[in-house]
Parts: structure tokens; C-alpha cells; sequence
């Protein structure tokens, strides 16, 4: 395989929603436990810090930066 790392963009969201989805169900990486919708993940991360792992039009994978506080 040969992925790419690119910006995450909206378009994006339903992919990578769908991965957040599976993650919840191991609670091991985040304490959700329901997926968010676009507005509040939007609001809630570093709009300079949103990763995806595509090959072509497929994303296996996404990292982002939440601020720690507001300050």
C-alpha cells in the first residue's frame, strides 16, 4: 500500500467518524462514548493539526491535536 498523509478536510468527516465510531467500542482510546458530530469535533481540535491516511480516496487512519486548555 502506498498512503499519503494529508490535511484532514470535511469532506473527510465521514470516514474518519466512522473510525472514531470503531474506537469507541475498545475505550481505550478516548473516554467518548458517543461519535461526535462534524461542529463540536470541529470546535474542539487545533484546525492546524487534523492528519489523514488515504490511499486515493480511502482513509485508514486520522490524527489530530486538541488544545489543552483555553488559556
Amino acid at each position: 500500500m502506498n498512503y499519503q498523509i494529508n490535511p484532514l478536510q470535511p469532506k473527510d468527516w465521514s470516514q474518519v467518524r466512522s473510525i472514531y465510531t470503531e474506537s469507541i467500542s475498545t475505550a481505550v482510546s478516548t473516554f467518548d462514548t458517543e461519535p461526535p458530530n462534524w461542529q463540536d469535533w470541529d470546535s474542539s481540535r487545533l484546525s492546524n493539526c487534523r492528519f489523514v491516511a488515504r490511499e486515493g480516496e480511502k482513509i485508514y487512519g486520522w490524527a489530530s491535536l486538541s488544545p489543552a486548555s483555553s488559556t
